[in-house]
């Protein structure tokens, strides 16, 4: 059976796709190597990729990995990109705490999707005595690539490829780590599992240090019953362990109410989402109240054709 899926083209790209993602998983599984001493994290490595794309899955708790209908699958989970119909764009801003500002774009097609995260802060330097001092800039900088393909209807695999840039008062860093998916359909129910920042780490430069990226485990599901679709994702996180996010959806047809609450490691974090549409554009808001940090807006938008 594996060598008839395998004789044509397009089989044969799948089976690369899923070769490199067991190469990938793999190498998750494994530490990082570098000359230099790993840079000890008090934080996470390349919080920008934590911040997710687009407005929707926000609105449901952070539940996406398995049921991203649009561009934010090259984020959420890279197998989603052979299931899209259509293309796709999705976009969305956030001013986070009131100092960070965070822009997300990404384009999506069947099997293929790219897409650009950008977080930054700035503001007047200050000496120890409070004087005004130069001023300073902070800026993440993400770009994402990424491919998928259907082995069958039900079954498929991806990679997203991801180059991280840093630009901090005192030195930069750069890195490039990938994201493997698989997503698994059977009627009302879909499943997902991704291992995201698979391998890789950001150097810092002029020290040389290597900070390893947070290697992150995903299993999600989404199940849609009429109108009303449910979604959990699982996340398995080094630094922080298990981090649940669950969602619901219900789709009036011109409007879709959401709701979600997450775990973040300090109580639980309750969300609210809005999607309008008209013909072929979406607009979505959705509104966080975290258990320590302000609350959080997030405004995006959704264009397919």
């Amino acid at each position: 059976m594996i060598k008839r899926v395998c004789r044509s083209l397009p089989a044969v790209a799948g089976c690369v796709v899923l070769a490199l993602g067991i190469l990938l998983a793999v190498g998750a599984l494994l530490p990082v190597q570098a000359e230099e001493t790993p840079a000890q994290d008090y934080s996470h490595t390349a919080a920008l990729l934590n911040q997710g794309l687009g407005a929707r899955a926000m609105g449901m708790g952070g539940a996406a990995a398995a049921i991203a209908t649009d561009a934010s699958a090259v984020y959420y989970n890279p197998a989603l990109l052979a299931l899209l119909y259509g293309n796709s764009v999705v976009s969305s801003y956030a001013s986070n705490w009131g100092a960070l500002g965070y822009l997300n774009l990404a384009y999506a097609r069947p099997n293929l999707g790219v897409g650009i995260l950008r977080m930054a802060a700035g503001g007047e330097g200050a000496d120890e005595f409070g004087n005004p001092g130069p001023s300073y800039r902070v800026e993440e900088l993400a770009s994402l690539a990424g491919a998928g393909w259907a082995f069958s209807p039900s079954f498929a695999v991806g990679v997203t490829g991801k180059y991280f840039s840093q630009t901090l008062p005192n030195t930069r860093g750069h890195g490039f780590t990938a994201d493997v998916g698989a997503a698994y359909e059977l009627e009302n129910l879909r499943l997902g599992l991704v291992a995201r920042n698979a391998l890789g780490g950001v150097r810092y430069e002029p020290s040389g240090v290597l900070d390893p990226f947070e290697r992150t485990w995903v299993l999600g599901a989404g199940y849609q019953m009429g109108n009303l679709l449910l979604a959990a994702d699982v996340e398995s996180q080094p630094s922080v362990g298990t981090v649940v996010h669950t969602g619901a959806a219900y789709d009036f047809g011109p409007a879709e109410l959401r709701c979600g609450a997450w775990n973040p490691g300090s109580g639980w974090a309750l969300t609210l989402g809005l999607g309008l549409r008209w013909q072929a554009i979406q607009v979505d808001y959705a509104f966080e109240a975290h258990p320590v940090s302000k609350a959080a807006h997030r405004l995006g938008a959704v264009l397919r054709f």
